[in-house]
């Protein structure tokens, strides 16, 4: 079984934050809710926190990363809609991502 690449690595806000290992962007500079960088919610809309940023497809993935997301919407993944903003740096049990 392979584990898809989180779309949050193909979006051109992200940043590295190596020293800490967190994952941020501009959207969420003190860590991306673990909802979204797991993509179980896309982030193709506005929501709470996020700093009017939402994800935009880095220069020349963007074919790629639009069948990736239609792909993701037929699993019934939630789009636009984020009850649990816990930052990924914030779970206690990273079990808590699958």
């Amino acid at each position: 079984m392979s584990i898809p690449m989180p779309v949050c690595e193909f979006c051109e806000h992200r940043r590295d934050n190596s020293d800490s290992g967190i994952p941020v962007c501009e959207a969420y500079p003190d860590g991306i809710p673990a909802l979204i960088y797991n993509s179980s919610v896309l982030h193709t809309e506005p929501l709470e926190g996020d700093n009017g940023i939402q994800f935009v497809a880095i220069k020349g993935r963007e074919g790629m990363m639009a069948i990736q997301i239609e792909a993701l919407r037929k699993t019934g993944v939630t789009e636009g809609v984020l009850e649990d903003l816990t930052p990924f740096g914030d779970l206690a049990d990273p079990e808590e991502l699958l």
